[in-house]
């Protein structure tokens, strides 16, 4: 499966948690074993899935949950499980294949991660299918061992200019409380995004929307709480490519891949007073020439336990590999410091073009994936660590062409309480499909 093909399919830019995501207590963690944990189209026509673009979530009992974009059934994508089997692996499952309806009005092509709410069952969302192709919202009940599958919204559903937006591409949905490891509590306002839709520019610069339960009704209700593009020349931005980050102020964080004072991005504030909600852009990218500070974000944010946010960049730094970033959110008087600027070892063995959530331990180290980089024969990719002001690559993937480890970690990482870092790749693995990966901690 060709990269420049799947990254320009799903995500038309540079290059084309939730519950462990923040560890307290947890150290530094210098790799000492890989381990390919499950590898994707292991069964007949992949109907266990392929190409995995997704972060992973894990539940209280250690099991994790996620998303392909391919594969299934119907080759547009599935729902997965896999249960820890006792004896240091994990076992399988398929809990939904996408497309199964007549024109993929229960979606397709799932490139975001899933929620959990405090019953087991599951939601997020699609890029494409629904009622209109503009993707959907949905939630995957689970209980005595069977699962139900609903569509809480088809995007796209608001005329031509699909006013509630259109195309919600990665991360999927958040909630309050969801920063603190919290499990969603099934009732309340659930938060995204969309790359596409709205009321500006025509209906390409996205908006963040709120779902909600309609109260004694076995339906949601969509509402667009800012769209993009509002302001001339996109100055608060444009195309947000992930979900968001709410804090327990209620407040919502993400970015913009473009748009800003710059034309490359924002971070950006949603905040709520007297009923309405008002977008404050917190930093705007490529404030010098040449970017150093970094451009074109295209990671979520992720936060630490002081409430400071966490990201990359794609591109920009000063070898035009990206950077990792950090901001103090203050409003207009935010704080932005670029932590790392990727590509600066020979031949960018520490990596290039950081992509995917980064999680941070509770001492502060930080942890993330590149989708290029490493190899510098094979460049698919590294696994990394920011502690002490200095990286650490983890794991270089596809080293010396053999990609059985995986190649192209789109999605980024996640933490279990030993300070193991999980994650996976798009490509890569014994059917060149895409792997779950685990990087154990130092002891």
């Amino acid at each position: 499966m060709n990269l420049d093909f799947q990254i320009s399919r799903y995500v038309p830019g540079i290059l084309a948690l939730a519950a462990f995501a923040l560890i307290p207590g947890c150290g530094g963690a210098a790799a000492q074993t890989f381990n390919d944990t499950y590898t994707f189209c292991s069964q007949a026509n992949c109907s266990d899935g392929n190409y995995a673009a997704s972060p992973l979530i894990a539940d209280a009992s250690g099991d994790f949950f996620g998303t392909t974009a391919l594969g299934g059934d119907g080759g547009w994508g599935v729902i997965f499980e896999l249960v820890p089997d006792g004896n240091g692996g994990y076992t399988y499952s398929r809990l939904h294949s996408f497309c199964g309806q007549a024109n993929c009005t229960d979606g397709s092509d799932p490139v975001a991660g899933l929620i959990l709410d405090t019953s087991g069952n599951l939601y997020g969302t699609t890029k494409f299918g629904g009622s209109q192709n503009g993707g959907t919202a949905f939630e995957l009940v689970r209980s005595g061992g069977k699962t139900n599958f609903r569509v809480l919204h088809s995007f796209c559903a608001q005329g031509a200019s699909c006013a509630d937006g259109s195309n919600p591409v990665y991360d999927g949905l958040t909630y309050r409380g969801a920063a603190n490891g919290a499990p969603y509590d099934g009732a309340s306002a659930l938060y995204g995004t969309t790359i596409y839709g709205g009321e500006n520019n025509g209906g390409f610069s996205g908006v963040v929307f709120e779902l909600k339960p309609v109260t004694g009704r076995r339906r949601w209700r969509e509402h667009v709480l800012y769209d993009f593009c509002t302001q001339t020349n996109c100055a608060d931005g444009s195309q947000p490519y992930n979900g968001l980050l709410a804090d327990n102020r209620g407040h919502l964080f993400g970015v913009t891949f473009g748009g800003g004072g710059n034309s490359d991005g924002t971070i950006f504030e949603l905040s709520k007073k007297s009923g309405h909600w008002t977008e404050t852009v917190l930093y705007s990218f490529c404030t010098t020439a040449n970017c150093p500070d970094g451009r074109n974000p295209e990671s979520p944010l992720t936060t630490d336990s002081s409430g400071n946010l966490f990201g990359t960049a794609t591109a920009g730094g000063g070898q035009d590999g990206g950077v990792l970033f950090k901001l103090v959110p203050k409003g207009t008087n935010s704080k932005y410091s670029a932590l790392y600027g990727f590509c600066s070892q020979t031949n960018c063995t520490d990596g290039q073009n950081p992509m995917g959530r980064v999680a941070v331990d509770g001492s502060g180290n930080i942890f993330g994936t590149t989708v290029a980089g490493g190899d510098p024969g094979v460049n698919r990719g590294v696994a990394f660590e920011l502690g002490g002001g200095s990286l650490q690559v983890l794991h270089t993937f596809c080293q010396g062409g053999d990609c059985n480890d995986g190649a192209f970690p789109v999605g980024g990482v996640i933490l279990d309480p030993s300070g193991n870092v999980f994650g996976t790749t798009s490509e890569g693995g014994s059917h060149s499909d895409g792997v779950v990966f685990e990087i154990g901690a130092a002891r």
